[in-house]
């Protein structure tokens, strides 16, 4: 049997049981399924499939014929790993499912494309641990990123760019405004509106404005650097600037001068609560702090040292992991500093509390 295609159904972050009920993930065909004591296989055979709880994720990085798939688990009894492969689009299938909770359940399916023969038959064990059970797959040092960590050479682009005198804006910085404007408009009108400033007829002034084809008036907000304290005390500025925070839109309340914000920037450690922030689909700072969502939860975890990671790792995982993610800059033939290492830390803080993220 030729394993020449990869379906993948990852169930992410649901504590779902495993079990024989209707509703529950099942296979049309299976050989082996994890339960409470069992340990999963280190190996699974070539067109074999099967289900298993654990903490997964995936990530699929590049356009058109040059995809980039990475598999992200953590077997109990095993331990984490992570796959990079790159195949043609049409060479695997991805469906996630949602669900909250800490665990995932977790289904590889190797199933044989029909009249090919990739060398495979059904005796064939693929090393399920060491990412070497496609012919099809051009394995990858990547965790995540294309190359992950580790810097990667890329060609230069066929029309060089050009260097140009900044007297102004560039030309699609100027299109993207003019779209900006149209949600920041109903938004400063009506923050303005709910301010009640006396004497000043809101509509029409900014009205005014508009029709006499003068410019809009644009905000900026920008957060000092200054490390934790920083983050905190943006983090803080931006809930209450937001509409979407509980109560910020009361009396004397300032939610919705983040919608009505053209430019948002931080500094050091002001980019810390901005760049998480964007990495997670630009949530609130309220579904992280109290939010229902365990991912979100699992962010920002500042009681916890970033000398000693997140809850869900052990430190002997953690500074692996950290050490495997430099390790393979240094092969690529780059010099390493204590910045690479600080800077992974704080990604588990700020991106992804499991691995790191991209």
């Amino acid at each position: 049997m030729a394993a020449s295609e990869l379906l993948v159904v990852i169930l992410n972050h649901t504590n779902e049981e495993l079990n024989i009920e209707a509703e529950s993930p099942s296979l049309d065909h299976g050989h082996w399924m994890d339960m409470p004591d069992s340990r999963p296989p280190q190996e699974i055979l070539a067109g074999e499939s099967g289900m298993l709880r654990c903490q997964s994720s995936h990530r699929v990085v590049g356009f058109e014929t040059n995809n980039k798939v990475t598999f992200s688990w953590n077997i109990p009894y095993v331990g984490p790993n992570k796959y990079d492969c790159c195949c043609p689009r049409d060479a695997f299938n991805i469906k996630t499912l949602g669900g909250r909770g800490n665990q995932a359940v977790v289904v590889f399916v190797f199933e044989p494309v029909s009249g090919s023969d990739a060398g495979l038959d059904d005796a064939t064990h693929c090393g399920f641990l060491e990412g070497g059970f496609f012919p099809i797959l051009e394995p990858r040092a990547a965790p995540d990123a294309p190359d992950g960590y580790t810097p990667a050479r890329v060609p230069c682009p066929k029309t060089r760019p050009a260097i140009r005198q900044a007297t102004s804006l560039s030309t699609e910085e100027t299109s993207w405004l003019e779209l900006r404007d149209n949600s920041t408009f109903p938004a400063l009108e009506e923050f303005l509106t709910r301010a009640n400033i006396g004497g000043i007829d809101i509509e029409a002034y900014l009205n005014g404005i508009v029709s006499n084809g003068t410019t809009l008036p644009r905000i900026g907000i920008a957060i000092s650097s200054g490390g934790y304290r920083a983050m905190i005390n943006g983090a803080g500025a931006i809930a209450a600037f937001d509409n979407r925070t509980t109560g910020s839109t009361g009396k004397g309340q300032l939610g919705g001068i983040l919608q009505a914000t053209t430019y948002l920037s931080g500094l050091s450690g002001g980019s810390w609560v901005v760049g998480s922030l964007y990495v997670q689909n630009f949530t609130t700072v309220e579904s992280i702090i109290y939010g229902s969502n365990v991912f979100l939860n699992s962010l920002w975890q500042l009681d916890d040292s970033i000398f000693e990671g997140p809850n869900d790792l052990s430190v002997t995982q953690y500074y692996r992991e950290l050490y495997q993610d430099v390790q393979g800059k240094v092969e690529a033939g780059y010099n390493k500093s204590i910045t690479d290492y600080w800077g992974r830390s704080l990604s588990y803080q700020l991106v992804n509390a499991s691995d790191g993220g991209p």
